[in-house]
């Protein structure tokens, strides 16, 4: 499947979806594509992106250094709290490439 376009997102009326653009436009990078964004985060809490992983993150930023990227993990979270339990970023990237494609 194609790559996965944050203004292709701006199709879907979900709150997940809103919560999941409010956070890549928190990031302190402009990121472009989804995977881009994806990429990104999981380089900065070094493991694969999940709702644990996040939250682990958040324990430990330093957010005088880091403020942008803990409101963009946070704002992350959040769109976490509409899929079930242990889905992953990349998980939810592939169901919303199949929503919107």
């Amino acid at each position: 499947m194609r790559d996965l376009y944050i203004k292709d997102l701006e199709k879907v009326n979900s709150k997940a979806v809103d919560a999941l653009i409010s956070a890549a436009n928190d990031w302190p990078n402009q990121v472009v594509k989804l995977e881009d964004y994806e990429l990104e985060v999981r380089k900065f809490i070094g493991q694969e992106v999940t709702a644990k992983a996040i939250t682990l993150a958040l324990t430990n930023i330093d957010y005088s250094a880091h403020s942008w990227q803990a409101e963009s993990l946070s704002g992350l979270l959040s769109a976490f709290s509409f899929y079930d339990g242990n889905v992953s970023f990349k998980d939810i990237i592939e169901d919303l490439k199949e929503k919107i494609h």
